[in-house]
């Protein structure tokens, strides 16, 4: 078996696997209780990943999209298939509206940003084509 000898070990795929079954082995006998729930956590991560990986492999996948507003692990991100989406700007427009004390309504209806991209690409909009 290949030894993989990367200094940042959370950053190897072969290595996440063995971190995480470190992590749950280690925090199951700090809390045995819960052994069951770590155990369980431990093997959807990876059942998980390894799905992802065979979906893209296969082609039955292209690409999984997620946010930055979630947590997302090194290994993730080095996935071929994942593409993270930036929402900070959305995200802030939200919060400078309610430091405004107006809704946020407007934020939440794609309408204007739909008609408006489509303008830009050359097509009608809704309204144009009713």
């Amino acid at each position: 078996e290949d030894v993989e000898l990367d200094e940042h070990i959370w950053l190897s795929l072969k290595n996440a696997k063995i971190c995480t079954n470190a992590i749950k082995d280690r925090f199951s006998l700090l809390d045995e209780e819960n052994k069951d729930i770590y155990e369980e956590n431990a093997e959807n991560y990876i059942e998980t990943l390894d799905a992802l990986d065979k979906a893209y492999e296969s082609g039955l996948i292209n690409k999984v999209f997620t946010t930055n507003l979630i947590y997302r692990t090194p290994e993730l991100k080095q996935r071929e298939w994942y593409v993270e989406v930036d929402l900070s700007k959305y995200i802030s427009y939200v919060i400078d509206t309610l430091n405004h004390d107006t809704s946020v309504s407007k934020l939440l209806d794609p309408k204007d940003r739909i008609n408006n991209l489509l303008v830009k690409k050359g097509f009608r909009t809704a309204e144009e084509v009713k």
